[in-house]
C-alpha cells in the first residue's frame, strides 16, 4: 500500500509542473517551476529540435506541537523531467541557465 501512495505522488509531481516557451526575435526562453530542485544536478540536452530538462527535486513538510513532538513530518525526493520540441534550430553553445526561487529559466539563442 505504501508503494501505490508513493507512485501516485510521484505522478502527481511529475504531471503537476507546468512549463512556458517563449518564441522571442533572437532567443527561446523556457520558463518552470521547480520548487525544491538542486541546481547542481541540472541537465540540459539538446539534440537537434528536441530539448530535454532534468532535476532532482526534494521537499520537506513538518508539522510539530508545542513540545516539538512530530504531529507529521513528510519528505519528497524525485526528478522532473521534460522534453520538449523546439520551434527552431539553436545555438547549443549559446545555452545559458538560471535557478532563482524555485523557477528556472533557460534561454537559447536562436542560430
Amino acid at each position: 500500500m505504501e508503494q501505490l501512495f508513493n507512485n501516485s505522488l510521484t505522478r502527481f509531481h511529475k504531471n503537476s509542473t507546468a512549463i512556458d516557451l517563449k518564441d522571442e526575435t533572437d532567443r527561446y526562453v523556457i520558463k518552470t517551476d521547480v520548487p525544491g530542485a538542486d541546481e547542481s544536478t541540472l541537465d540540459v540536452t539538446l539534440n537537434g529540435r528536441q530539448l530535454t530538462i532534468s532535476i532532482k527535486t526534494e521537499s520537506e513538510t513538518k508539522q510539530q506541537d508545542d513540545n516539538n513532538n512530530y504531529q507529521r513530518n513528510e519528505r519528497f525526493n524525485g526528478e522532473f523531467q521534460r522534453s520538449l520540441p523546439l520551434p527552431g534550430d539553436v545555438n547549443k553553445d549559446g545555452i545559458k541557465t538560471e535557478y532563482n526561487n524555485g523557477v528556472l529559466i533557460i534561454t537559447l539563442p536562436k542560430t
